[in-house]
């Protein structure tokens, strides 16, 4: 009976040091990175783009305006728009007719003629999809903050901006942008004006 008995506990130990072995072994190996993050498919360094822009928020006039912009790409994330400059195409809302027909002169309205600025872009979140399970696409949201200056009916404005945009990559040459800014003028009635504007991007050089 005691032999038994001995042969148990030995049985036991033998037992528990195993687990404490295979434990201590899993927490070796368990340093928590992830191992399933890719590397960038598509990477950037030098960018033209043009793209056309809509203007919808005053409310005497709308314009849309074609635009050309050219970025520096120091890495995957970090990025230089050194100049973004458009043109404005504006039509009279129904509203600013109204007025004009009761006497109102036109001069009273300040309007954007010509815009420039230039940018800092930081691009934190980069995505691989499935599309409808057929197809893999590739995109990145970034954010961007910077300053310039817009011409109107009535002088030039300094103007800070900030905006967020979207980019989906159509090759590693193409891709397609969707950005929507905002730019305070200063020493203006209007507080801000609105830049919604949708381009196609062409890269030359890789940062990477």
């Amino acid at each position: 009976m005691r032999l038994r008995e001995g042969g148990l506990l030995l049985a036991i130990a033998a037992a528990s040091f195993a687990a404490r072995a295979s434990a201590a072994d899993y927490g070796a190996d368990d340093t928590g990175d992830v191992s399933a993050i890719q590397n960038r498919t598509y990477h950037l360094g030098q960018e033209f783009e043009f793209s056309v822009s809509v203007l919808p928020y005053d409310a005497f006039y709308k314009a849309v305006a074609p635009e050309f912009a050219y970025t520096v790409h120091f890495s995957d994330s970090f990025a230089w728009e050194a100049v973004r400059v458009g043109y404005a195409q504006r039509f009279d809302t129904n509203l600013k007719s109204q007025l004009l027909s009761l006497g109102t002169q036109p001069t009273a309205f300040e309007e954007v003629e010509l815009f420039l600025s230039s940018d800092l872009m930081w691009s934190p979140l980069y995505a691989k999809m499935a599309l409808v399970n057929k197809a893999v696409i590739y995109g990145e949201l970034y954010g961007v903050l910077g300053g310039g200056a817009y011409h109107t009916t009535q002088a030039w404005r300094a103007a800070p901006n900030i905006g967020l945009g979207g980019r989906l990559f159509l090759s590693k040459v193409v891709s397609l942008r969707l950005e929507v800014r905002e730019s305070v003028l200063i020493e203006n009635s209007t507080p801000s004006v609105i830049d919604v504007n949708l381009g196609l991007s062409f890269n030359f050089g890789s940062a990477e």
